[in-house]
């Protein structure tokens, strides 16, 4: 699901592009989670890519987040 680079270097989701072509830019939208707890950013995480593709999702969709406590 991860690992497509941007011209910029970003991270993006791979299968997840909206009408012209772009990933979803994973760093920056996970830089916006920080205080989430990992359910909601995952739930977070599933809207960002349902809008991101204007309800377009034809692939499953498997995500974890990790809460580091210290």
């Amino acid at each position: 699901m991860f690992g497509s680079a941007s011209a910029a270097g970003d991270v993006g989701v791979s299968e997840t592009r909206n009408a012209r072509g772009a990933f979803l830019l994973l760093t920056a939208w996970a830089q916006k989670q920080l205080t989430a707890p990992p359910g909601q950013a995952v739930n977070n995480l599933h809207q960002a890519l349902l809008e991101h593709s204007e309800n377009n999702l034809n692939d499953d969709i498997a995500a974890i987040a990790i809460l580091k406590t210290s």
